[in-house]
């Protein structure tokens, strides 16, 4: 039996913090990828294959020109003998831009079950993680952050949910980690439930506790344009 599907319309009990108080705009914009219960996704070894090879030609992929800045990032910022944790996986495509780099072992925090054919990538979930705590060098997350919350991925339904998403991963990297991070940016907006957009006001919470050493394909003036979507240039900040 599936899931029961994440609400269509947000609760209008949690609109306020959703908005910030009316500060973000709302979009609709529906999806429902909930897992079905007790079905596993399959990561193929071939798969792994077929990506990294995309990776190695430096080709993009789901994102388009996000991969060409993480790629930029990526030369400057290396992976090379590296544990990385991906956070949020719907295809193995950035754990084989991770495992094309030189990253020793990537592993992938999701929701719902994975399982990986490749001997260098697994998966666990936050609890597993929880009862046996390893702190990474490096973490990964690739349009996901924005996600939590929403109940678009049979989350809870959480205002804040990816605020704590950002201090979880804190809590994961070792002092001094990188976070490689994308998320969109324009006009602050809750595009349910889809994602939400981050600007001035939501970036800067985002952002909190972490160093930004570097970015990539980011402009001041993305956090301004409004719309249901946004750019999604990528940060390299430091576990403070």
């Amino acid at each position: 039996m599936n899931d029961p599907a994440p609400p269509t319309t947000m609760p209008p009990e949690l609109a306020a913090r959703y908005t910030m108080n009316g500060l973000a705009d709302v979009y609709d914009w529906y999806f429902n990828d909930s897992y079905a219960s007790g079905e596993p996704r399959v990561y193929a070894l071939r798969t792994f294959s077929e990506l990294m090879e995309k990776a190695r030609r430096g080709e993009t992929h789901y994102y388009g020109v996000t991969d060409f800045w993480l790629y930029q990032a990526l030369a400057l910022f290396p992976l090379t003998g590296k544990r990385v944790a991906v956070f949020g996986s719907a295809q193995p495509w950035y754990e084989s831009v991770c495992l094309m780099h030189g990253a020793r072992e990537v592993v992938i925090f999701e929701y719902g079950p994975i399982v990986s054919e490749h001997p260098r990538v697994r998966m666990v979930t936050y609890d597993e993680y929880a009862s046996n705590p390893e702190p990474f060098d490096i973490g990964l997350s690739i349009s996901s952050f924005e996600h939590d919350g929403l109940g678009r991925y049979g989350d809870p339904l959480d205002p804040d949910g990816d605020l704590k998403a950002m201090r979880t991963a804190k809590s994961i990297l070792r002092p001094g980690g990188l976070l490689f991070l994308a998320v969109p940016l324009g006009k602050d907006a809750i595009t349910w439930n889809a994602h939400r957009v981050y600007g001035l006001a939501r970036l800067s919470m985002l952002l909190n506790g972490y160093t930004t050493l570097a970015s990539f394909g980011f402009d001041p003036r993305q956090l301004l344009t409004p719309g249901r979507s946004g750019v999604q240039p990528v940060f390299v900040l430091k576990n403070d």
